[in-house]
Order: structure tokens, then C-alpha cells, then sequence
């Protein structure tokens, strides 16, 4: 539990006297909403730091305006101490004076839900369990930073305007200062100078101006992270340096996916192969209008999988569905010509694997009525993954897929141009005899944002099984929340010390915990999400397909660096691949057997150094210092429990 200290208000009567405003603001102020703000007034300029009714775990918002008269009109934006993540401009009037004074919002922009705040003597109430400060990779300086002066500064960049909410480590009692600046860049750094004042919810009364720079520092491992240096300030302020965490969404060590945000066209090819359904009768041909309704049409859909696991951040849609087109040759020599059978192309066809072929031979047939080379946004005679995905779909008595790279020829080798502009990559889908919602979105998540095989075809005790579609894609469950945090699809919060966190389900919270070791660094760490059925995909169809096996705490061990990864001896196929290797499930009963009923924690599980058969430890074998707890029973919304040595 953390406790508040009590608090000392700030006088500006010096201040006030010089101005000639009527009367001072400063105080704390509650609202018709239950809220509590703690408002500085500095000459004619007002800040404020303002909380939810848990102590600003659901929302606690930075404003700064300015005064003129009975009126105030300034700027807002939500800080990462709540989850919200509001922005906008608001003005208010001053109304009546003394204890009867009230603040009244005239207008707002950005969705600001306060109309009424009123003096107040109160303090604020225990913080109990907390809500994580969560942020995205790609909001500038929005995060969490740790001051020089010890202090946890709650930061906040919306275009060029940075708010900050600072404490100090003992929950602000010695001072709790707010922040409001502009940010300009230059081809050496950015840099940021605003103002600052102490509020009152701690004993703290400074204020004044404060300008920093920002940089971006390396380790002799290769990490990166980010610093904070000042570069002047008045009024006394304490901190000269700040630290940020590394950026978990970007290229901690290596590129590994990227930010897939918006929209990707798709165009479906129905290529059918010649005397497949002589030769296996009763063979399940899919009609484009089934192809359509599976890919883009109602839930369940792939299309209505990727908005769901996205978080409404990225869509497919539907460029065209093609076909069916019947191969130029019989079924049998596109499975069996292969480098084997055929090396040195003896037929002279130019080609000695087939299903290069057949892809070739696809791609072609549709654009006889479809042109790729519309789709060539940027101009560089290439189709990227994010300019249009294509999907080849064949009819087949078995469920399978692949994502390949395509060739025109290859003997001698030449690229797959078409319309002018070269397909390099393609998916294909054998729709088996029952169109797999699943099996389609699996092979579309390589194409789209380049996502890693997961699964083995022998015991690893580390496997995803269900709770990846990159692993077990007939569930048709979820992605692992490492691809969600590559692609900028969730927030994350990063546990800096030890504490009961409450974290939503990440189907509709869309957010995960990271624990890590500083002095380590970011090559591995450990990434918690709460995996809770309700009624999203997870929770499956009528058993077809059918979701995942249970809910509850599902805690990753993820390992970034390179060089570490490569040291993993991983069963059959996965020893080349990073994605196998480097994303591991710790399993509550060990992995020993892969049973994803026994694979989350709730109801209290615990994994440290020394639990079993679950075991946190580092790849190496040191230990970690790290104990995580679920500390409730699953649902919506868990209470996790960290301990940091």
C-alpha cells in the first residue's frame, strides 16, 4: 500500500500583491466528478495537476493557462499516471470569491469531462493497487523517466507541447511539480523550455523556468535508451538528468517487425489446380463470395480479427477476388518438380520447384484483368507488405499455408514482374474442407508486418501453443503481446519498483507490463499480459475454432539480443528462426507437458528464482531478483504482483 504524506500549501502572496489579481487560486480544488486537482497560480499563470477519484490512476491530466481577469484559457493533455490519453484546449471563469469561489468550464475541446471544481481542504486517499503508466513506442517523449533527483516524472508530448507531472519518490510528499513547454528539433537534438511549479500535494513551493535537450545514448552492448539533460532552469528546480526506458515497441537490439498501423489492400487469388478434383473427388472448391465473406465479411473474419487485435489500429481490405483461374498444368507437376527431381530444368521450362511456379503462373493470370502497378504508392516498381498483400488461395483435401518469396523464372533467374512493377512476396491458403478464418490471418501476419513462425512439430516446453496464432492458428486465438508491442498495437508500462498493478484484459485493454533489469539492460526481459476470454476471439466460436484453453496471467520471457538468442538449441525448424527462440512462454506447471490448461497464473501463482516447476530466470541461468504474482483471480481487470530485489 502506498501512503500519502501530508500536505504543505504554497502561498504567492508576494506574488499576488505585485499582480493585482484579486485572489489566488492556488489550493486544492475537488470537482462534480469527485476529482481532485491541486492548482498553482504564478502571477497570472495557472497550472494544475488533476486526478481521478482513485488517486489518478484511471486519468490525472497537466493544464497550463493563462489568466486574464475572471477567466483562464490554456492547454490540457492526460499524463501517463492514468490510462487516458486525452488532449485538448480549455478556458474557464472564475465565479464568486473565497470558499464560495468556483471554477466553471466554459468551453473544451478533446473530450474534457469537468465542469465544476470547488475550493477544497481534503487530501488525497491511499493509492492501494496501481495502475501502470502505460505509453506506445511511437509518442515521442511519452513515458515514464526517472530524475536525477530521484523524482518519477510522468511525461507527456503531444506534437511539439511536453507536459510532465513530477514526484518525489515518496509518492510526493517532499514535492509534486507539473510542467508545460514547446519542443523544437534541430538536426543535433531536440530541445524543450517551458515552466514549472511546485503544486500542492507536496511540501514543495518552487517554481520558475526550465529548459532541457534530449538524446538518445548507447551501450556498449548496442541497447539504446534515452537521456535528459538540462540546460538552464530558475527558481531552484532539482533534477539536472532524467532517464527514459528503452523503447520496448522499436529495434531494442534488432529490427524484428514493424509498426502496422491503418490499412493494407489484399487481393485474393483463386487458382485451382488442372485434374485436382479428378483425381480426389468430392474436393471443396471455395466461391469467391465464400472467400469474401470469410476474409472481410462479419465476425468471425480475418479482417475483423486484425481490428480486433490491433485495437481498431490496422484493417485489411478487399482489393479484388480473383478466379478461379485453372493452372496450365496438371496438379502433379507443380508438387512434384522440386530441385531434386528436376536441378538442371531438363524440361527447359525454367523452372525446377513447381510451386514457384504455380505462384508465378497465379500472380500473371490475374493481372491479365487486375493491375499491380496501381497499387505502387511510392513509386519504386516494388509492391511492399504495406502497399498490398497477396493471397493466393487453392483448393485442397488439407489445411496448410506458407508466405514465400516469388520469382518469375529461374532458370535463368529472373524477378516476378507484372504491370510493370515486380510481386516479390505472396501467401498461400490450401482451404481445406472448411475455409480456417484462422490459418488465412496466421500467413497474412507474415506478410504484413513480417511476424514469426512459432510453433514446433516436437515437445518445447517454452511453445505459444494456443496463445499465439503464430503457433496454434486453428484456435483462432490471439497474437502473443511481443508481436502486438512491434507493431505498435498496445501500450505497455514498465514496473520500476516493487507493487500490486492492476492490468486489463489485453483483448480490450490492449496493454501489457515489461519487467526488466537496468543494469542488464534491455537484452531480455519479462512481458506480462492478462489473457481473458469475455467474448472476443480468444473465447472462440461454437468450438469452431475454438480460443484459447483458459484465462489468466501469461507471462513472457523474451529475449532481444541477437546474440543471445542464437545460443538457444530449439527443436526441428526452429533453430534458424528468432521468433521461436527468442519469445517463450513460461508456463505455470514448467511446460513438462506443453498443457495450456495449466499455462497461466491466477488465484495467487507466483514464479520467481526459486518456484517450481515454473522458474524466472535469465537465459544464462543467474537469477533474476524478480517475483511476479497473480494476485487475483482472472477477469477483466488483474491485480499482478511484483516484487524487485
Amino acid at each position: 500500500m502506498r501512503r500519502y504524506t501530508s500536505i504543505k500549501l504554497a502561498t504567492l502572496a508576494g506574488v499576488m500583491a505585485a499582480s493585482g489579481l484579486a485572489q489566488d487560486l492556488t489550493g486544492i480544488w475537488t470537482t462534480d466528478k469527485n476529482e481532485t486537482y491541486y492548482i498553482q497560480q504564478v502571477g497570472n499563470t495557472i497550472l494544475w495537476a488533476g486526478m481521478s477519484p482513485d488517486s489518478g490512476r484511471t486519468y490525472t491530466n497537466v493544464y497550463c493557462g493563462v489568466r486574464n481577469g475572471a477567466t483562464v484559457s490554456g492547454d490540457w493533455a492526460d499524463v501517463p499516471r492514468g490510462i487516458y490519453r486525452g488532449q485538448g484546449s480549455l478556458t474557464i471563469d472564475i465565479v464568486g470569491s473565497g470558499t464560495s469561489a468556483e471554477l466553471r468550464k466554459r468551453t473544451a475541446s478533446g473530450g474534457f469531462g469537468t465542469s465544476i471544481w470547488r475550493r477544497s481542504s481534503g487530501a488525497p486517499g491511499s493509492a492501494g493497487v496501481i495502475t501502470p503508466s502505460f505509453q506506445k513506442g511511437l509518442d515521442g517523449l511519452t513515458g515514464v523517466w526517472k530524475g536525477s533527483d530521484k523524482g518519477i516524472y510522468y511525461m507527456r508530448q503531444v506534437g511539439n507541447l511536453v507536459y510532465w507531472l513530477g514526484m518525489s519518490p515518496d509518492n510526493g510528499g517532499t514535492f509534486t511539480n507539473v510542467f508545460r513547454g514547446v519542443a523544437t528539433n534541430n538536426w543535433l537534438s531536440t530541445n524543450v523550455s517551458g515552466t514549472w511549479a511546485d503544486i500542492p500535494y507536496g511540501a514543495g513551493a518552487g517554481r520558475g523556468s526550465i529548459a532541457f535537450a534530449i538524446s538518445n545514448v548507447q551501450s556498449a552492448s548496442g541497447s539504446t535508451g534515452r537521456v535528459i539533460n538540462r540546460t538552464s532552469e530558475t527558481g531552484g528546480f532539482g533534477a539536472s538528468t532524467w532517464w527514459g526506458d528503452p523503447n520496448f515497441a522499436g529495434p531494442v537490439y534488432s529490427p524484428k517487425l514493424v509498426p502496422t498501423l491503418g490499412s493494407t489492400p489484399v487481393v485474393t487469388i483463386l487458382w485451382v489446380p488442372r485434374r485436382l478434383s479428378i483425381d480426389k473427388p468430392g474436393l471443396y472448391i471455395p466461391t469467391p463470395s465464400e472467400l469474401n465473406n470469410t476474409l472481410f465479411g462479419p465476425r468471425p473474419s480475418v479482417n475483423d480479427w486484425f481490428v480486433e487485435n490491433s485495437g481498431g489500429n490496422f484493417r485489411l481490405t478487399s482489393a479484388g477476388i480473383l478466379g478461379p483461374y485453372t493452372s496450365d498444368k496438371d496438379w502433379t507437376h507443380y508438387w512434384n518438380e522440386t530441385p531434386e527431381t528436376d536441378p538442371n530444368d531438363q524440361d527447359g521450362d525454367g523452372w525446377v520447384t513447381g510451386h514457384i511456379e504455380k505462384w508465378a503462373e497465379a500472380i500473371r493470370k490475374a493481372s491479365i484483368e487486375f493491375d499491380f502497378s496501381r497499387f505502387d504508392r511510392n513509386g519504386n516498381k516494388i509492391i511492399d507488405p504495406d502497399e498490398l498483400a497477396v493471397l493466393i488461395v487453392i483448393p485442397s483435401d488439407s489445411r496448410g499455408g506458407y508466405t514465400r518469396w516469388t520469382l518469375g523464372r529461374e532458370k535463368p533467374r529472373q524477378d516476378l514482374i507484372v504491370n510493370g512493377v515486380r510481386v516479390p512476396q505472396i501467401s498461400e491458403w490450401y482451404a481445406g474442407p472448411r475455409l480456417e478464418f484462422g490459418l488465412a490471418a496466421h500467413e497474412l501476419c507474415h506478410q504484413t508486418f513480417n511476424a514469426p513462425d512459432m510453433y514446433f512439430t516436437t515437445l518445447w516446453k517454452w511453445a505459444a501453443a494456443g496463445y499465439s496464432i503464430m503457433d496454434q492458428d486453428y484456435r483462432g486465438g490471439h497474437l502473443d503481446p511481443f508481436n502486438k508491442l512491434k507493431t505498435g498495437w498496445i501500450s505497455y508500462g514498465v514496473i520500476s519498483e516493487s507493487g500490486d498493478y492492476a492490468l486489463r484484459d489485453i483483448e480490450t485493454g490492449h496493454q501489457a507490463l515489461i519487467v526488466y533489469d537496468k543494469r542488464r539492460g534491455p537484452k531480455e526481459y519479462f512481458l506480462i499480459e492478462n489473457r481473458y476470454k469475455g467474448a472476443s476471439y480468444d473465447a472462440g466460436f461454437n468450438k469452431v475454432p475454438p480460443g484459447i484453453v483458459s484465462s489468466g496471467l501469461a507471462i513472457w520471457h523474451i529475449i532481444e539480443d541477437p546474440v543471445l538468442f542464437d545460443t538457444v538449441k530449439a527443436p526441428d525448424s526452429g533453430q534458424g528462426e528468432w521468433g521461436r527462440r527468442g519469445i517463450r512462454l513460461i508456463r505455470f506447471n514448467g511446460g513438462d507437458p506443453v498443457d495450456d490448461g495449466s499455462a497461466l497464473f491466477s488465484n495467487g501463482a507466483l514464479v520467481s528464482d526459486d518456484t517450481k516447476p515454473a522458474v524466472l530466470k535469465w537465459l544464462d541461468g543467474s537469477r533474476t531478483g524478480i517475483s511476479i504474482q497473480a494476485a487475483s483471480i482472472a477477469g477483466p481487470t488483474m491485480t499482478v504482483r511484483v516484487t524487485l530485489q
